[in-house]
């Protein structure tokens, strides 16, 4: 099964909408893909829509800070969505995850 999450381009704005969970080989993927159109398209902003993720993992969270980094490095803005109900995990302490 081939996955793919599309970039749309909607004026200035790149727009992603993630609506599976991401596993870490395709947070890459869209990282590259993101970064790829940005620099071809010459966006402005760039939106990354999470509301649909039900878990945000440490390297997930990690991978979409840097994706939002470098899009404004690349002279984008960049702005992420997400929910209340979404967690973040992978943060250890002393053998407890911590929520």
């Amino acid at each position: 099964m081939i996955e793919e999450i599309p970039v749309l381009k909607i004026g200035p704005i790149l727009m992603v909408t993630i609506q599976t969970d991401l596993h870490d080989r395709l947070a890459e993927e869209l990282q590259s893909a993101l970064l790829e159109k940005l620099g071809a398209t010459g966006a402005s902003s760039v939106l990354i829509d999470i509301t649909a993720m039900q878990i945000v993992d440490s390297f997930i969270g990690r991978v979409l800070s840097e994706t939002a980094r470098m899009a404004r490095i690349m002279n984008g803005t960049s702005a992420a969505g997400i929910r209340l109900q979404s967690k973040l995990i992978g943060y250890w302490d002393q053998g407890r995850r911590a929520s």
